[in-house]
């Protein structure tokens, strides 16, 4: 933070804000008085700019309620912006998607900006695909929901006990791919697009990825956008990466 010396912070989906204090109280340190969270979730956001009001009476916060990728380029600037980025949603980006939202951080900053990001780095491939395909069915739980939605939402008449979550790892993309395949052949009627959809046995849906990276291939995406990488961590094991970059000059 004594590097960059922002006087705001920009987070892209804040949530509670807790990981953040950490950060604002580094801000603080340096000068830095203003908290811009862009979150979709308006309860979300009330709920943490009371609490950090509450705690830092020399905190500023515009919050904003809104989808950072169309909103961030309508922000007002206070000064020098650190631009946040943390959690490892970067990698719910496909590839060409990535590129582009990289290219909209990378306007989104100024000379004397920087942006700190949080990737989920490549590991094994066993350890990555046991990661969405927990003992306790978590992750299946949470992809096979997308069934459920479909139903809730488009009238669909999807039977999630026919259906088995099946995540693989895609070396080409990067990426662990969370399928959704049928367990047998089926019809499913989809009265709000007003169609049906046939799936043979095995056959299934594609709901999300999840890439991982490597310092080399963040790095270069990176400078693709316009940004140079100053500076890099990870945890001991190296399974998770945040690091800190810059526009170039």
């Amino acid at each position: 933070m004594k590097l960059v010396k922002p006087d705001e912070l920009v987070e892209l989906g804040s949530g509670s804000s807790t990981k953040t204090r950490l950060l604002l109280e580094a801000m603080h340190g340096t000068g830095g008085r203003w908290y811009v969270p862009i979150e979709i979730s308006e309860t979300a956001l009330y709920q943490a700019a009371k609490m950090l009001s509450s705690d830092y009476d020399w905190l500023h916060i515009d919050g904003y309620v809104g989808n950072y990728t169309t909103d961030l380029p309508l922000l007002q600037r206070r000064g020098r912006r650190l631009l946040t980025f943390l959690g490892s949603s970067l990698g719910n980006y496909t590839n060409e998607t990535r590129a582009e939202f990289l290219a909209m951080l990378g306007n989104a900053l100024q000379p004397g900006d920087a942006l700190l990001l949080g990737i989920d780095l490549v590991k094994d491939e066993e350890t990555m695909v046991l990661a969405y395909n927990d003992s306790a069915g978590i992750s299946a739980r949470f992809n096979l929901n997308v069934l459920v939605m479909l139903n809730r939402e488009l009238g669909a008449d999807f039977d999630v006990s026919n259906f088995t979550h099946s995540p693989v790892w895609n070396a080409e993309n990067s990426g662990v791919e969370s399928h959704i395949r049928a367990n047998k052949g089926m019809t499913v009627s989809l009265p709000g697009l007003g169609t049906s959809i046939e799936l043979g046995e095995g056959e299934g849906i594609f709901p999300a990825i999840s890439c991982k990276f490597t310092r080399e291939g963040v790095t270069r995406e990176l400078g693709d956008a316009g940004l140079e990488v100053t500076q890099w961590y990870t945890d001991s094991a190296a399974m998770y990466g945040v690091l800190v970059a810059a526009p170039k000059i």
